[in-house]
């Protein structure tokens, strides 16, 4: 099955069209907060509690004929509704999700998560510095593998990202990655590279 990436596209647009950039922090500035600056912190706080309002996810089913709308949420999409939407589309073989980080790339519970559905293909969107970029990911052998593989990338994913946008999880504050063009391009190649034994990755790149 071929994604619908004319149509992931316009989501990506429409996800971002109306939508303010939120309160990014460098990575440096960030290290210095944790040293135990209070009043650093309570700056922290606030811009978070400004920033959940802005980061939000938009899933949805890829079918044959389509993307078929599932649910949104901060930083991330509700599970479980995938799961249950998935099994009353017998055309939906995979999903694609937005990002509200400038950075497509699936976590491990998304390779769970498809794990779980059966599912043959991921596809994540997102903007970075205004140009949208869509990464789908094709298993070569288990989702299970896979989730392993993008757990240890993580430690790159830190290494490469120079900025942190501050999110309100409701159980604390979340620093989510948000890296500049430069590192989130180096992040998917190495990315790419990291997953090449485990699936295939396509990157795509349009200009608006």
């Amino acid at each position: 099955m071929t994604p619908p990436l004319d149509l992931m596209f316009d989501v990506i647009l429409d996800s971002y069209a109306h939508s303010r950039s939120p309160i990014v922090y460098s990575a440096g500035y960030v290290s210095k907060v944790l040293t135990g600056d209070v009043d650093e912190v309570t700056r922290i706080v606030k811009a978070a509690e400004a920033n959940t309002k802005l980061l939000l996810e938009h899933a949805y089913l890829i079918s044959d004929n389509g993307l078929v709308y599932v649910s949104s949420g901060v930083m991330g999409v509700d599970g479980v509704l995938v799961y249950k939407y998935s099994r009353i589309c017998p055309n939906c073989n995979g999903l694609f999700h937005t990002h509200p980080i400038p950075l497509p790339i699936p976590t491990p519970s998304d390779a769970l998560n498809a794990y779980n559905r059966g599912s043959s293909l991921e596809c994540i969107g997102s903007m970075i510095e205004g140009e949208p970029i869509i990464l789908c990911i094709k298993p070569k052998e288990s989702w299970r593998n896979i989730a392993l593989a993008i757990a240890e990338f993580s430690s790159i994913i830190e290494a490469y990202t120079d900025a942190y946008a501050p999110v309100d999880t409701g159980e604390g504050v979340f620093m989510a990655p948000y890296p500049s063009k430069s590192k989130a391009m180096l992040i998917l190649d190495e990315f790419a590279s990291a997953m090449e034994k485990y699936a295939s990755v396509r990157v795509d790149h349009f200009t608006t």
